[in-house]
């Protein structure tokens, strides 16, 4: 059910996923994910990949509670809240500690593109900070090593 595993660390990352989903090198979700599913298969790691028109999803639903969203470059990037917690947390420096409750907290980042077509394609990423150096990445992925990103299609 997932397009794939591992960590998406740039755009040029997201894209190639993106361009293997839609050309067939990874599968790209076509309907809804149901309840049992939402629960069993989204991880830190979990990669999907859907065109809006062919799968009918317009918004995203994840049954999991997050922050509000955060720019990060071409993504928006939320933080999982657990219930009667506050986002941001109270933290006196910048990034959390390596074995930080935050650092070990699922987060979601989104990204949609058009292409030259006017297909809406989208890719939903889950992560944690403290696996985001232990997931696989796409250089490592024999299924995107003959994907090419065409000049203008996105």
């Amino acid at each position: 059910m997932e397009t794939w595993f591992g960590a998406v660390r740039s755009l040029y990352d997201a894209i190639l996923i993106i361009e293997g989903a839609r050309t067939g090198a990874l599968p790209r979700l076509t309907r809804r994910l149901k309840e049992d599913e939402r629960t069993n298969i989204i991880q830190s790691g979990s990669v999907f990949v859907f065109e809006e028109g062919e799968s009918q999803i317009r918004r995203w639903a994840d049954s999991k509670t997050w922050s509000s969203s955060r720019v990060r470059g071409h993504f928006l990037v939320y933080h999982s809240v657990e219930p009667g917690q506050d986002y941001p947390p109270n933290r006196g420096s910048g990034s959390p500690e390596p074995n930080s409750p935050e650092s070990s907290a699922l987060r979601k980042s989104g990204l949609s593109v058009s292409t030259i077509h006017g297909q809406k394609m989208r890719l939903i990423a889950y992560f944690t900070q403290a696996d985001l150096d232990r997931l696989p990445t796409v250089d490592q992925e024999p299924r995107l090593a003959n994907v090419r990103i065409p000049d203008g299609f996105y």
